[in-house]
């Protein structure tokens, strides 16, 4: 009598296979250590992801151009400079400080830096313009964000399975989930909204009036209470932000479940968390540094080569500095010194691109090491999962588990 399984139960025993998942590293890639995390500038470099952030900050830098033209300059901090113009302004200021800290050493610098470009420029221009602050924010958040999508899913995937996809795959991942990606930052803005008004019609209602003000003041610590939950809500969103995305981008989150994974993840490893963000941090600072630093010295170089005369319209380009005003020149001149104007910021604008695909693969990094140290889930085991005969054929396992044809008949 033949050894060999029935057909019936070889198909079984198949099926069973190809429902089994491997929870085992894919080799060669390092998911454990600092190796894992130190691996934001390689995976932020690549070209297709460098592509991504490019398009990212450049149709951001228009859509914010457009903004400035159609609303006028704002008051403060100086006449002529639209709100966008001078929110790019304060980013670029900021992170020219941090990685200027970063290089010299100094992480007071570099905190003065993270605090003043990424918190105190837009916070300084919502006091300014509340409104329109807000209407700038609701026009780049979903770019950035459908953007950001594309990116960390790139990322994830040569992360947890050393595999590599192309950017026009990340953008279809990221447009099937995009009302995911703008969700996870729309609901709690929306919660800290509702929180926010009910204080408003609280303070209105029982604090305003004679004689109901003594009620107000006896009912005041419903008032705290929902201070204490608006709290804790937007300093929640201020420090687990950078994990929403890459919550969707991994495991195909809803928006729902992805906030409650950025929280729960903070809230339970918050200082590893601080600890890896000022790790990753320093490594996004330097690399910019460098970058920025390479870009300006080229257009700084081009510009004195060409031997181009007075008044000089090109070159004198600072770090970390927003382009100078150029001397008003007319005919001819005054064509080419406008597309020269526009040749440096696309090429600026490199730097930029750096500074978004770094976030977002920073981030996945982060989220990847984050959710395997708080649920014990793999660092490979990224939506959608794969069967073992998927990694077979691979070849990042050697052979199939053993299935006995009475298992496969049981199964079946």
């Amino acid at each position: 009598m033949s050894d060999t399984p029935s057909g019936g139960a070889r198909d079984a025993a198949t099926e069973h296979v190809k429902e089994l998942v491997v929870q085992q590293p894919v080799i060669g890639a390092p998911t454990s250590g600092w190796a894992f995390l130190l691996r934001g500038p390689r995976l932020a470099l690549a070209p297709s992801r460098l592509m991504l952030g490019f398009l990212a900050a450049a149709i951001v830098m228009g859509a914010g151009t457009l903004f400035d033209l159609a609303r006028g300059p704002i008051p403060e901090p100086g006449p002529g400079r639209g709100l966008f113009e001078t929110l790019a302004a304060g980013v670029l200021l900021g992170a020219g400080e941090t990685a200027s800290g970063v290089m010299t050493l100094d992480p007071g610098r570099a905190l003065r830096g993270v605090v003043a470009g990424f918190w105190g420029a837009p916070s300084a221009l919502a006091e300014v313009a509340p409104w329109s602050s807000a209407v700038l924010a609701l026009l780049l958040l979903p770019i950035l964000v459908f953007f950001g999508g594309a990116i960390a899913r790139s990322a994830v995937v040569e992360a947890a399975r050393d595999r590599s996809i192309s950017g026009a795959q990340a953008l279809a991942y990221a447009l099937t989930k995009r009302g995911a990606l703008v969700g996870a930052f729309v609901a709690p803005l929306v919660a800290a909204g509702v929180l926010a008004g009910l204080l408003w019609l609280f303070g209105l209602a029982l604090l305003s009036l004679p004689g109901l003000d003594v009620a107000g003041g006896l009912l005041y610590g419903v008032a705290a209470v929902l201070g204490l939950l608006l709290a804790v809500i937007v300093f929640a969103l201020a420090l687990g932000f950078p994990l929403l995305v890459p919550a969707v981008a991994a495991d195909a989150s809803d928006s729902v479940d992805a906030v409650q994974r950025a929280y729960a993840y903070l809230l339970d490893k918050p200082a590893r968390l601080l600890l890896w963000a000022a790790a990753l941090i320093a490594q996004g600072a330097a690399g910019l540094f460098v970058v920025t630093f390479l870009l300006v010295t080229a257009l700084n170089w081009a510009a004195e080569l060409t031997l181009i005369g007075e008044p000089a319209i090109a070159g004198e380009l600072r770090l970390f500095r927003p382009i100078p005003e150029r001397p008003e020149v007319e005919g001819s001149l005054a064509v080419a010194a406008a597309m020269i104007g526009v040749w440096e910021r696309l090429t600026l604008l490199v730097a930029g691109a750096f500074g978004v695909s770094f976030f977002f693969c920073a981030s996945s990094l982060v989220y990847l090491r984050i959710r395997r140290d708080c649920d014990g889930q793999a660092i490979d085991d990224i939506w959608p999962r794969e069967t073992v005969l998927e990694k077979a054929r691979r070849g990042e396992i050697e052979r199939l588990p053993d299935v006995s044809p009475e298992e496969g008949q049981r199964d079946g």
